[in-house]
């Protein structure tokens, strides 16, 4: 084979491993729709069309009567064309159209970084680099959310400015204002891009001034390029600003990030993504986190280069891209978009070029990897990308259940389910609280319902009162509480708050998915009979008000409160594979509930006190394992 040939051979090669590559990039964001956020996207963007109005100054899924604040109205405004898309897309093609949007934008983005890499430092440093941002955002975002748009933007808007500084066409920059306009009205990120074209124009108005003094800015744009990126970056904030909430965004941008805001505190102890990237790797180490911290390395290396050559531009796009990445997990897909094609400002290394024998060896080794990972997996073998399936985030025989009773209230319903609740039983039905955030007071009164503030006293004595005939009880203090009795005022609370929303139907799970740890007010629930348990499917249970309007659902329904036990067993079961300490503890009480005490029993308080000695659960389990065992060889 002459020179020619393998030049031929090669270029051949290199299209086939690309078409692979991208190949498998698609098919790597085939996946099941499984966010919490995307059935009140696609249900807000159907209002919108069916109304032919943007919900802003009130909700229209929520029968609560609190006046909303400014944040809840951005929240419920500023994704309005994503919605609509997403509404659309679902209404065409069901959940897998809007598996099939994810997997394109994705694509899209991967397209970009390895273009601008690929255009400037060839092929084989583009593969890996790439690669390795596709496989992280692949791992650290599941969604399908108006926040894809940002990154699809964010990655835009760093193409068109790279290409206008490459080839000082103004064409390129004609494109940015229209950008922002429609970032401004998809997804409230579009504060991010702003801050993007503030970096390039201080970076680039750097360079005109050091042109003259260092060999690396002697390409920086001319005074004139620099007034046409400035005009552009102008126009492009203007635009911005043709939005529901106008000026009014950036004021919940900075709202929401301050550390005195409300919201920020309670984002970060219920929403994993608002962790620290530190906290969360500790919470799910693996090899996407390991995979975040070596770019983390690398970034840091390539800002030390950045800084030694005095490119002011990737050394603050790097810092503003790194910073939030490390504040919040939510940002690390944007800190991979915007770090990876800062790859081209690094000086080439100067290696021996490698032989084209060897790369044709490389490109068929890599081409028979992809091969594998495009065939293999196949995720379009699966039914489960054509629906909405049962999951934690997507109660849907409990919704299926509702609908074909006819079963309609004010339904009270935890974060996790209550956002497809609402997809599936508006208008019908209208919820107190979602994913949405859209009320500080609405969360906490949430919270205090649920029992998520209550203390670890007031906690036992509830379970104190369930106890089995004949076993006796266990004292216990704090908050307030007396053992057994009728407990205090404040233990009331919940019912009274539940009264005073007026909710009259209440949908909710047993166990918190994410940290195994029983709901306090399921042990209240199990205990009222005010409410009436009528379904428990070993996702969520359904509770009545024991109401005339819901009587002939409870004499055909209800179902013993003890149900509520085996409903704890089934969930925990469910979460199997990430069990953590409470999981354990709550596997126990609902035996020792159900009066099993048991060698089952007792190595779920062993695992349980294993991985913490200080749970309050489990040394109770313990105390009440050894209560009802004492008691049985006393009655032998």
């Amino acid at each position: 084979m002459d020179k020619l040939d393998k030049e031929i051979l090669e270029r051949k090669l290199r299209k086939l491993a690309l078409f692979l590559f991208f190949l498998v990039v698609f098919l790597s964001f085939i996946y099941p729709v499984r966010d919490p956020d995307t059935p009140w996207h696609v249900k807000t963007g159907e209002y919108i069309l069916t109304h032919g109005t943007i919900p802003m100054s009130s909700d229209p899924f929520s029968f609560a009567t609190e006046k909303i604040p400014f944040v809840g109205r951005f929240i419920l405004s500023q994704n309005w064309i994503a919605q609509v898309l997403f509404f659309i897309i679902y209404r065409s093609w069901g959940p897998f159209g809007l598996v099939l949007t994810r997997a394109v934008v994705f694509t899209l983005i991967v397209s970009i970084i390895w273009y601008l890499i690929e255009h400037r430092k060839g092929f084989f440093i583009a593969l890996p680099v790439t690669g390795t941002v596709a496989f992280l955002i692949h791992r650290y975002f599941t969604g399908i959310r108006a926040q894809i748009f940002t990154f699809l933007f964010a990655a835009a808007l760093i193409f068109l400015i790279e290409k206008y500084r490459e080839t000082k066409s103004v064409k390129w920059l004609a494109v940015l204002p229209f950008l922002m306009f429609v970032w401004a009205n998809m997804h409230g990120g579009f504060i991010y891009g702003i801050v993007l074209i503030l970096i390039y124009l201080f970076g680039e108005g750097a360079g005109i001034v050091l042109k003259g003094r260092f060999a690396s800015y002697q390409d920086s744009l001319s005074a004139r390029q620099f007034a046409s990126l400035f005009a552009a970056g102008l126009l492009s904030v203007l635009f911005s600003l043709l939005n529901p909430n106008t000026y009014k965004a950036f004021v919940y941008t900075f709202m929401t990030h301050s550390p005195h805001f409300e919201l920020e505190t309670i984002y970060s102890q219920m929403i994993q993504e608002y962790e620290s990237a530190l906290t969360y790797s500790r919470m799910n180490p693996s090899a996407m986190t390991y995979g975040f911290w070596a770019c983390v390395v690398c970034a840091v290396v390539m800002g030390i280069v950045f800084l030694r050559r005095r490119q002011v531009t990737p050394l603050l796009l790097l810092i503003f891209a790194v910073t939030p990445a490390l504040l919040a997990a939510r940002y690390i897909p944007l800190f991979l978009i915007v770090a990876a094609p800062l790859v081209t400002y690094l000086p080439r290394p100067v290696f021996r070029k490698p032989s084209r024998k060897l790369k044709i060896g490389f490109q068929i080794v890599i081409i028979a990897f992809l091969s594998f990972l495009a065939v293999y997996p196949n995720p379009f073998r699966s039914r489960s990308i054509l629906r909405f399936n049962e999951s934690y985030h997507y109660p849907v025989r409990a919704t299926d259940f509702l609908l074909k009773n006819n079963i309609r209230g004010n339904i009270f319903a935890s974060y996790n389910t209550a956002a497809f609740i609402l997809f599936r039983c508006y208008p019908g039905s209208r919820i107190y609280s979602d994913s949405r955030f859209i009320d500080v007071r609405r969360i906490t009164r949430s919270l205090e319902i649920e029992g998520a503030l209550d203390p670890p006293g007031r906690v036992l004595a509830s379970i104190n009162r369930l106890l089995p005939p004949g076993i006796g009880t266990i004292k216990v203090s704090g908050g307030g509480e007396r053992s057994g009795g009728k407990g205090s005022r404040d233990e009331a609370k919940w019912k009274k708050l539940l009264d005073k929303i007026n909710a009259d139907i209440i949908v909710h799970e047993a166990v918190n998915h994410f940290t195994g740890g029983i709901y306090p007010l399921i042990f209240k629930l199990a205990q009222d009979n005010t409410w009436k348990l009528i379904d428990a499917d070993g996702t969520v249970m359904i509770f009545v008000r024991d109401e005339p309007k819901f009587r002939d659902v409870i004499a055909r329904y209800q179902l013993p409160k003890s149900r509520i036990y085996d409903e704890i067993l089934e969930e925990c079961l469910m979460g199997a594979g990430h069990h953590r300490e409470a999981h354990y503890s709550s596997m126990a009480i609902a035996l020792l509930l159900k009066g099993i005490a048991n060698k089952r029993t007792s190595s779920f308080i062993d695992k349980s006190l294993s991985l913490s000695p200080n749970s309050y659960i489990g040394n109770y389990s313990k105390a009440l394992f050894l209560l009802m065992t004492r008691k049985e060889k006393v009655g032998a």
